[in-house]
């Protein structure tokens, strides 16, 4: 095989294609302006099965390496929808349901643990997804890939979660600032489980 030249390596081929404005991957976007309407409760368990959800053939609607599955959904639901009133929920990705954690939360707590976003723009938000891993359920099978691994899992639920919104029209947004220890004590998630990304949402 002869060697290529200088100009055949860098040469650039465009292929022309057809990509339709009403593709979802042309609607998925980062949105923080969140308006005052309201988001119908269907809507946000849509929402959370989308990102992380049992299928009818029983698989997921992400993978985990080894099927271990260590990321669990909790929801900060900060605006009432239908039977989801204020408070704080763990998803069943299961059954498809919402456990409500505890009665009574100080919001203003919770907001000041979040320092990715502006507290104003929280407040307009209908709801908050928290991802929260237990990374010793991994580390037995994988030690030091385990890491890795979450943060894939982690990729593909919030992948998941913006292409929902943007099919939907709700305003999604990604936020990794806040503080893990004082989060966690607020919405009393298991010592277990470290929280490793928040998907914030509300109608635009």
């Amino acid at each position: 095989t002869p060697l290529q030249t200088k100009e055949e390596i860098s040469k650039e081929i465009k292929i022309n294609f057809k990509i339709s404005k009403n593709s979802i991957f042309q609607k998925r976007e980062s949105n923080r302006e969140f308006s005052s309407q309201s988001l119908k409760e269907e809507k946000i368990a849509e929402l959370f099965w989308s990102a992380f959800g049992k299928k009818k053939n029983n698989k997921y609607t992400v993978p985990s390496g080894g099927a271990l599955y260590p990321i669990k959904l909790y929801l900060i639901q900060i605006k009432e929808s239908g039977e989801l009133k204020k408070g704080v929920y763990q998803w069943n990705e299961d059954k498809h349901l919402f456990k409500k954690l505890k009665w009574n939360y100080d919001f203003e707590k919770i907001f000041q643990t979040i320092n990715g976003i502006e507290k104003k723009e929280i407040k307009k938000a209908i709801g908050i997804m928290v991802l929260g891993a237990n990374f010793s359920r991994s580390v037995q099978k994988y030690s030091n890939k385990a890491y890795p691994l979450i943060l894939l899992e982690a990729g593909h639920i919030i992948e998941n979660a913006y292409l929902y919104a943007g099919k939907e029209n709700i305003a999604f947004v990604e936020v990794l600032g806040f503080e893990n220890k004082n989060l966690k004590k607020e919405l009393l998630i298991d010592d277990n489980m470290e929280i490793i990304s928040l998907g914030i949402f509300g109608k635009k």
